[in-house]
């Protein structure tokens, strides 16, 4: 599975943290990423899925980029921006039998 770095900065002042205000930004990061991923032309029924799987003390987060001919992932730099070891080399339905929806993610 192919993994690319996040194509937008994830912007976030931890100086005056709330748990609302980092959620927001995080929602806010996830549409921004989506959108990127369709412009791009990664128009399939599960662009903007995230597939999440536990590491550390936390979890690695990607976001799929789903097109015709191509299916990937996009590493979501949220929370401790964790990288899974497993990620690369689990398949299309592997991926996709442990994704969830962005709303639920970022929700």
């Amino acid at each position: 599975m192919k993994i690319y770095s996040c194509p937008i900065e994830f912007k976030f002042s931890y100086s005056n943290y709330t748990h609302q205000a980092y959620g927001d930004a995080v929602k806010e990061h996830c549409k921004q990423v989506e959108a990127k991923m369709r412009e791009m032309g990664y128009n399939g029924k599960h662009t903007g899925k995230v597939f999440m799987t536990p590491f550390a003390d936390g979890y690695a987060s990607y976001m799929i980029a789903d097109a015709p001919r191509n299916f990937c992932l996009v590493h979501l730099p949220h929370g401790d921006a964790w990288h899974s070891r497993e990620a690369p080399y689990l398949t299309k339905k592997a991926i996709l039998e442990r994704s969830v929806t962005s709303e639920k993610y970022c929700g």
